[in-house]
């Protein structure tokens, strides 16, 4: 299926990478919106059309440690790594966000509502490792959902 339209918000993720890129600074990028108006997709063809390294994940409606272990599959997989064994979304998080002070990297955690549903504090969780990640890591962070109760995950 071709991809069509979308050029704007395409030049606008693409200018936030850069940033990414050239500041050495956290990016951290929120879409949220209504079911089936193209956000995934959207940021799949940003993906598609980057050489820097990227990490996908669309989030399930199952337990903590289910998520992170498929994260974890996934990280092995596109980092060529052997099987990360980690247990709980925190960890598996901030090994993504040390691992990108080290490369530019793209991190997206879509149907975020999911994860944040299944796992206590997730918000929390999040801001604090963006806290203190933010001067350090070359990191786009891109969360997706449909609705999305926003409580200062980004402070700013």
């Amino acid at each position: 299926m071709k991809f069509i339209g979308r050029t704007e918000q395409l030049n606008k993720l693409n200018r936030v990478i850069a940033r990414s890129n050239k500041a050495e600074a956290m990016q951290t990028v929120l879409i949220y919106g209504r079911r089936r108006v193209g956000k995934s997709e959207l940021v799949k063809q940003l993906l598609k059309n980057t050489a820097i390294q990227s990490i996908y994940y669309e989030c399930k409606q199952v337990a903590e440690e289910s998520n992170a272990q498929d994260i974890c599959t996934i990280l092995s997989e596109r980092l060529q790594l052997p099987k990360l064994g980690y247990k709980s979304m925190e960890e598996v998080v901030e090994y993504v966000f040390q691992r990108s002070c080290e490369e530019n990297m793209i991190f997206v955690l879509d149907e975020y509502p999911y994860l944040r549903e299944n796992i206590k504090g997730m918000d929390s969780i999040l801001q604090t490792l963006i806290d203190k990640y933010r001067d350090s890591a070359k990191l786009t962070f891109i969360i997706l959902g449909s609705y999305v109760v926003i409580r200062q995950i980004i402070r700013g």
